[in-house]
């Protein structure tokens, strides 16, 4: 059996480690978490037939006990989780999808852009006289976090809260008291979730349809009633995955992609230069470094042949985007950076039904994050170190923990526009 490319020792750069796995084939079985074993699928083509397969189930109930062996669930004892969009198979995720496509419409996401355009741009003006910040604070999660929040009617007041919460779902299982830490925190956050949807509930218009209700969640509570095919605790489920998703996933990437093009100056001048790339850049920047390196673990509910290996039934699945987005068969030179790269479909969303629901709206906040950061913040550069920025261990995501940098303040009251 290999070792994990997830070790700690490859939290800086995974991809080094999963290149010298994929030169034995694009399926490997690994030592998985808490040393139980797991097949990773790590070849573009056969991840991609991975995330179509429906014999590798997101649903834990397929495997409680490995789950739970593995630290792979957050649960109170006797609990039986409800299904999410996450960690739930057809008809279950047939069902939620529906529901989350009448409320997380394409036209309620577009309609936030000049919202998104000026909080980056209040966020943008409390550090731009400081010469310093550390922009994952600053921007990569303020920015998502207002978004999201705003669009399903929470409180900003609650923020900084989610944050605490959604940090410490993701404690490492090897972390001390780690199972206590996660449940802790998952308790609190849905405990205040089904008092929001008790007060959104009081005051929701029973006669307004799709984007005429306030706010996304108010659309969520009305589908749901409407159809009376959501329990309650499927409800929260999903109010979790929202807020999660809706700020966790853009926050890692917007502050993955300033740090790879503060790690490749070329790139980054080429931006300044012709900004009308940024959008294109956005793509290459979500293939190169993308916030979600591994998809949801899946378990195997039938013996599978994929990569010439076979995958026995009730084995663990680690079905790897990151490495997916680097493969040589797949993308010429693919651990470059080349913001001008011709459009290739990365899977950093994912593939298949559990594309994220929510790319749309964080290619839009990626956009205009990139945007700002070259017009408000020149001479940007980072103020530590390339190799001494830490990386946070955050299950399935890359995440920095932090993002320390230092831009020239003065620059900046001309306030040059960028197009």
């Amino acid at each position: 059996m290999r070792p994990s490319p997830f070790a700690p020792e490859h939290l800086q750069d995974p991809y080094a480690a999963l290149a010298a796995l994929r030169d034995d084939g694009p399926v490997q079985r690994v030592e998985g978490p808490q040393g139980i074993p797991t097949f990773i699928v790590i070849g573009y083509h056969e991840v991609v037939a991975a995330l179509r397969d429906g014999r590798f189930s997101t649903d834990p109930h397929h495997a409680h006990e490995l789950f739970r062996r593995a630290g792979l669930v957050i649960e109170s004892e006797g609990e039986d989780p409800p299904p999410s969009l996450l960690t739930s198979d057809p008809p279950d995720h047939t069902r939620l999808r529906k529901l989350v496509a009448r409320a997380f419409t394409p036209r309620r996401a577009e309609a936030l852009r000049g919202e998104i355009e000026d909080i980056a741009e209040e966020l943008l003006d409390t550090i731009a006289d400081t010469g310093h910040a550390d922009l994952v604070d600053a921007l990569a999660f303020a920015l998502p976090v207002t978004v999201i929040t705003r669009l399903l009617g929470i409180p900003s007041a609650d923020r900084d809260a989610f944050r605490r919460w959604t940090v410490g779902m993701q404690t490492p299982s090897t972390a001390p008291d780690a199972a206590e830490r996660k449940l802790a925190s998952k308790e609190a956050l849905h405990a205040y979730l089904r008092s929001f949807v008790a007060h959104k509930r009081a005051t929701l218009d029973v006669h307004a349809e799709g984007d005429a209700h306030p706010d996304l969640a108010s659309a969520l509570i009305a589908a749901a009633d409407e159809q009376h095919e959501l329990t309650e605790p499927e409800l929260v489920a999903l109010l979790e995955e929202l807020l999660i998703g809706g700020y966790e996933t853009a926050a890692n990437f917007i502050a993955n992609a300033i740090f790879a093009l503060l790690t490749h100056p070329d790139q980054l001048e080429l931006l300044r230069r012709e900004p009308e790339r940024v959008a294109d850049a956005v793509e290459e920047l979500l293939r190169y470094d993308g916030s979600v390196l591994r998809a949801v673990p899946r378990v195997a509910v039938e013996d599978v042949e994929l990569g010439g290996t076979t995958i026995p039934r009730g084995s663990l699945v680690t079905i790897v985007l990151g490495a997916a987005n680097r493969d040589p068969e797949m993308f010429d030179q693919p651990d470059d950076l080349c913001v001008g790269r011709p459009h290739a479909k990365h899977l950093a969303f994912g593939h298949g039904i559990h594309f994220c629901p929510g790319a749309g709206l964080a290619r839009v906040e990626a956009e205009i994050a990139l945007r700002a950061v070259l017009q408000r913040l020149p001479g940007l550069r980072l103020d530590a170190p390339a190799e001494a920025i830490r990386w946070r261990p955050a299950g399935v995501m890359r995440a920095l923990a932090s993002l320390p940098v230092r831009f020239d303040p003065a620059l900046d009251r001309a306030h040059s526009t960028v197009a």
